[in-house]
């Protein structure tokens, strides 16, 4: 291992060594004068220290060492091992370099949360403001038609225009209703329901009655129906109509 080394041997100079230096790993003797590893650890500690810390000593028994462990020590290699000491080394700084890739990725899923967020606020505001603004001239044109329609109530032929161009009006209105509901599809809960499939399709295919070469659209519906058919209506609806 090639490595720096500083020594501190009491508290104070323990103390000014942690202020100084960005240490990789503490390497602790449990007894010195006036100051011992329990509290090395506990300043460790205190400041919130993730520096490996590890127990060397000769002078303590295992159940000391893993008292320690259970105190926050990260290892503890007896005097009378030293052999594992690089090794045990190795391990702390794998196992810190670990936790820190964990708090980094546990910090990027918190922002990228939330960015997704503040994204769905911004559609959420876009699609209704969207809506809004198309459905403002669609009622307007709905005022206009029945002023139309008192005005020339003598004409039939007008009349009748008149009503398919409200029918188709009130239609689109429901599309831009329904696309306020498919924004927040993904926070609705299913609605679970028997389905008429046959007035499904029937008016899934009256919405496209008035379409630009919608004459052109061949209807062959069969639908064989052994037992009820249950799912949510509204969402099986937009697929179909799609």
């Amino acid at each position: 291992l090639q490595f720096e080394a500083r020594q501190a041997d009491s508290r104070e100079s323990f103390i000014q060594a942690l202020n100084e230096s960005e240490a990789d790993v503490i390497l602790s003797d449990h007894s010195l004068p006036q100051f011992n590893s329990v509290e090395a650890l506990q300043l460790c500690k205190e400041r919130g220290s993730t520096v490996p810390f590890i127990l060397v000593t000769g002078a303590v028994s295992e159940e000391f060492g893993v008292s320690c462990l259970k105190q926050g020590a990260d290892d503890y290699v007896l005097k009378s091992n030293l052999a594992r000491l690089p090794n045990a080394i190795i391990n702390a700084l794998r196992q810190k370099e670990s936790e820190q890739e964990k708090i980094k990725a546990a910090e990027a899923l918190k922002n990228q949360n939330a960015e997704l967020k503040k994204i769905n606020k911004e559609l959420d505001s876009f699609v209704y403001s969207v809506s809004h603004n198309l459905r403002a001239p669609l009622m307007s044109v709905l005022g206009l038609l029945d002023l139309a329609k008192h005005e020339n109530h003598k004409n039939n032929t007008l009349d009748q225009y008149f009503e398919m161009m409200e029918s188709s009006i009130h239609k689109l209105d429901e599309t831009v209703k329904e696309i306020l509901d498919y924004s927040r599809n993904a926070r609705q809960n299913l609605t679970i329901e028997k389905i008429d499939l046959k007035k499904m399709i029937s008016d899934n295919f009256e919405k496209m009655k008035f379409m630009a070469g919608s004459e052109k659209i061949s209807q062959e519906v069969t639908i064989n129906e052994s037992s009820p058919f249950y799912s949510d209506n509204y969402r099986l609806s937009v697929i179909l109509n799609n």
